[in-house]
């Protein structure tokens, strides 16, 4: 299982790539002390190396190329669903299986935040201080299954 999971063709371009850098210095101590034959040599081996290691870029350089292209598409998907909830007239807010807020729309900032506290909020308690409702959120956290609740919260209008 290990061996489908390691990152071979990493493994193989770094040990590639210090062939090549120990013969690039091998070679050029061998020039520098009149060496010629076994210069020549060394050198062969190391542009024979700088070769493989050129291979072996391609297809990391072809996966970096899919992850920078999946990372915008996130990004940008992000951003669509954001301004979809921004734009919506009702509150909305989102939050982590932590009870961590992730997001929400200024109708949401307005009814139970306030603009002076839209920094310093940054978990659900903070903001709610219903019983009922952070029960129903556990148990929704909890088992995985949605519940219908009807309550009246107090907001900031009130």
């Amino acid at each position: 299982m290990i061996f489908k999971r390691f990152p071979w063709r990493i493994f193989w371009l770094s040990l590639i790539t210090q062939l090549a850098v120990f013969h690039l210095l091998y070679g050029t101590f061998c020039l520098l002390t009149s060496h010629v034959w076994d210069s020549v040599f060394v050198l062969l081996g190391f542009y024979s190396s700088l070769l493989s290691t050129f291979i072996f870029i391609r297809p990391v350089y072809r996966l970096s190329i899919s992850l920078k292209q999946q990372k915008a598409h996130l990004h940008r998907e992000r951003e669509e669903s954001q301004a979809f909830l921004s734009s919506i007239r009702e509150a909305v807010v989102t939050f982590g299986l932590d009870k961590k807020i992730l997001f929400f729309n200024t109708r949401f900032a307005s009814l139970f935040i306030g603009a002076s506290r839209t920094e310093k909020v940054r978990n659900f308690e903070a903001v709610f201080s219903c019983l009922d409702l952070e029960s129903a959120v556990n148990d929704v956290l909890q088992t995985g299954v949605s519940k219908n609740l009807t309550l009246k919260l107090p907001t900031l209008l009130d």
